[in-house]
């Protein structure tokens, strides 16, 4: 199927240990890291046959025929068209966000002067962060903590 020489995979999968996800058209598959391999059918239809985890940097080979698979919905304004537009996309994102993220790319503003850092998601408590001085290689007489 996939012409992917280069690519490290972790495992092959028979497409039928899957689970398929009708609403997202999604098939997925647990991974070692907790979440799950991902490949949507739209992927499969296209003869791609690597499923990867949206956590971590493993990929697996699905094995499947493709005249097994599930057809597309075809319902919508232009066929296929609906169905398209509606997969999950790798990172999920608020309107604001994406705003965000296109005035840092125009302004060249970082992640810290935007106030992204202040969503919990991304700050590490301040006590991670705090200078320590280092005083195992002082001898134990001259180990004092502080100035």
């Amino acid at each position: 199927m996939s012409d992917d020489e280069g690519i490290s995979i972790y495992d092959e999968v028979e497409i039928e240990d899957m689970t398929f996800d009708e609403a997202m058209g999604v098939y997925q598959f647990p991974c070692p890291c907790g979440d799950k391999f991902q490949i949507t059918l739209e992927d499969l239809l296209d003869e791609q046959d690597i499923a990867v985890c949206p956590s971590c940097s493993l990929m697996i080979r699905v094995i499947f025929d493709l005249d097994d698979l599930p057809k597309p919905p075809t319902s919508g304004t232009s066929g296929g068209q609906a169905w398209h537009n509606s997969r999950p996309s790798a990172v999920s994102t608020t309107p604001s966000e994406e705003l965000e993220a296109s005035i840092q790319l125009d302004t060249g503003k970082s992640a810290t002067t935007s106030g992204i850092l202040d969503n919990p998601i991304f700050a590490t408590p301040s006590n991670q962060c705090e200078q320590q001085p280092y005083l195992g290689l002082l001898p134990s007489f001259q180990r004092q903590a502080g100035p």
